[in-house]
């Protein structure tokens, strides 16, 4: 991907704004699975009033492309303590994929994927970054291609990535959910609070609700959710009624219904499905199969199309002895009209010959001496 920064011009004058480098900080990126890798944006988080947001930008690395600076300037918004700002590429898609209103949208600039790197500017200088701007984040602890990351309550601002301060979800994560809530684990969204607090589920309804949490952490799981029982022969493990994991028994065997051998209790196929059974029950059709047992719906009879591998057949059929034979191609005249008619061919080549016809009454005023069929024109 070719490197594009958000370039951000710092033109106005500080005086009197309370504004500060650790006013606003970075909580949460992610690249989406929607068309064309939507939705794509950051969460920012606003830790203490900002009366003028033009004072930061936010850059994008890609790749091993280092920074370059500063892209997208804000507007001289103003900005209240406790909220939370969504940079996104695609307005509509991100309200598609989280239910929320963008707060501002980058449109191209936010062509990242999940192995480059984002920068917060304060002043022109950066205050906060995810990932490593001039490097390639494949495969590293803070990659989040087709996925997101979000930032643990109580971290601060840092001009080089902690993973300390980062919830990182794994590659893929959102593939192929279509909305947040149906990846697992979704990525909980305007969650960040500033002060640290004691973390852990504050969701009440969820199966590990902490009473003392006054942080959520993104941990909750409730019943329902995907989770993994540490059995391996186990399958589809969720969160039961009573909040334990538990999956279906594995049981090989063939899943298809429609081959001879499908098993019906099979929760894990196993590759061994047979299709010997089926075939053409009807003992009058060309290809009859007397072991099969299942109808294949394939019959042939005389008279059906076939092909009988000869490229130079044509019209190729069932014959009266269930062999397959066409029509040997023969190229020539098959105008019945020309001079040149030729009764053996099958199929026109273009050639036919008209100069033979004409008026040949050598008293008609349009006699052709060169005619030899009369094509009754005469005069």
């Amino acid at each position: 991907m070719k490197l594009r920064h958000l370039t951000f011009c710092l033109g106005i004058l500080l005086g009197g704004l309370n504004a500060s480098a650790q006013d606003m900080l970075i909580t949460a990126i992610y690249d989406g699975s929607l068309a064309g890798g939507n939705p794509r944006g950051i969460e920012l988080y606003v830790v203490n009033d900002i009366p003028d947001l033009s004072l930061y930008g936010i850059g994008t690395a890609f790749n091993t492309t280092p920074s370059n600076g500063v892209d997208y300037t804000f507007p001289a918004d103003a900005a209240t303590a406790g909220t939370y700002i969504h940079v996104v590429k695609s307005a509509a898609e991100f309200n598609t994929y989280f239910g929320l209103t963008a707060t501002y949208v980058v449109g191209s600039i936010f062509d990242f994927n999940g192995d480059d790197s984002v920068e917060l500017f304060f002043n022109g200088a950066v205050i906060d970054v995810y990932g490593a701007p001039g490097t390639d984040g494949t495969g590293l602890a803070w990659e989040y291609m087709d996925s997101w990351s979000y930032r643990i309550s109580g971290t601060a601002a840092s001009t080089t990535w902690d993973p300390a301060s980062w919830t990182v979800a794994g590659i893929n994560v959102y593939d192929p959910a279509t909305t947040n809530a149906a990846a697992s684990p979704a990525m909980p969204i305007e969650t960040f609070q500033a002060s640290s607090g004691t973390p852990g589920c504050t969701d009440s309804n969820a199966c590990n609700y902490d009473s003392n949490a006054t942080v959520n952490d993104g941990s909750c799981y409730s019943i329902g959710d995907s989770c993994d029982d540490g059995d391996s022969n186990t399958v589809n493990d969720t969160v039961q009624s009573d909040c334990s994991c538990a999956g279906e028994t594995s049981i090989p065997g063939c899943t298809d219904v429609n081959a001879c051998n499908y098993d019906i209790a099979a929760t894990l196929d196993n590759g061994t499905c047979d299709y010997s059974c089926i075939g053409c029950l009807n003992s009058l059709a060309c290809n009859y199969d007397s072991n099969a047992t299942i109808d294949s719906g394939l019959c042939a009879f005389t008279g059906d199309a076939c092909d009988d591998g000869d490229p130079l057949t044509t019209g190729d059929i069932f014959q009266g002895d269930c062999s397959c034979a066409g029509i040997i191609n023969v190229p020539g005249c098959t105008n019945t009209s020309a001079c040149n008619y030729d009764s053996n061919a099958t199929s026109d080549d273009g050639s036919c010959d008209f100069s033979c016809l004409g008026c040949t009454n050598s008293a008609a005023c349009n006699y052709d001496a060169a005619a030899t069929v009369d094509n009754g024109t005469c005069i």
